[in-house]
Order: C-alpha cells, then structure tokens, then sequence
C-alpha cells in the first residue's frame, strides 16, 4: 500500500511516462468520453475526475488521477462492474462511480 501512495503521489508530481500521454493529449480529433462509455480493449488517458467527496478521494487514492493511462480489460455480463488496467493493476469500477470519471481515447 505504501508504494501504491507513492506512485500516487509522484503522479501528481509530473507523469511518469515522461511525456507521452501529453503528446497523446494534443492529437488532434482525440475524442473525450465518459469513462462508462468505453468498450472493451479500449485504452485512453484522464482528462479529468468530477467526482467531489469520499467518491472523489476513493478515486485519487486507488490512482485515477488525470494524466493516468488506462485501458478497459473486462466488462461484466450487464456491463456493471467494469474492470481496468492502471498502473499494471486491476481495478474495478461501478457504472456510477465510472460516470464521473472523462477519458481521452487514444
């Protein structure tokens, strides 16, 4: 857990990928969406998580920090959870927790 928060907090630093998710960023035609709309296989990088409370600090501290790459790994039967690779780990999400949360697909 204590590495975990470390990682957390040299993201809020500056991005560890040194660069390539701003370059991702500035692509032009890079389409922004809700975090619940993505598909399956589908990779992007936060732009933004507009969820305020003990939601919105549950979110930073697993890592769902703007600038972060994730990809969409697994989808249940009634796309309710959504499970997503962060940081080399999985993370599931609920719809409306994920509601909150606006991606830049790659």
């Amino acid at each position: 857990m204590k590495q975990h928060k470390q990682r957390v907090m040299e993201r809020k630093k500056g991005c560890a990928c040194q660069g390539s998710c701003e370059s991702r960023s500035q692509r032009k035609g890079a389409q922004v969406i809700a975090l619940r709309q993505m598909q399956k296989g589908q990779t992007g990088t936060i732009k933004t998580v507009q969820a305020r409370g003990e939601l919105g600090q549950r979110i930073r501290e697993i890592g769902l920090i703007p600038g972060t790459h994730i990809s969409v790994e697994k989808r249940a039967p009634l796309y309710d959870p959504v499970a997503l690779r962060v940081m080399g780990f999985i993370i599931t999400l609920r719809n409306n927790e994920a509601d909150s949360i606006e991606v830049q697909l790659d």
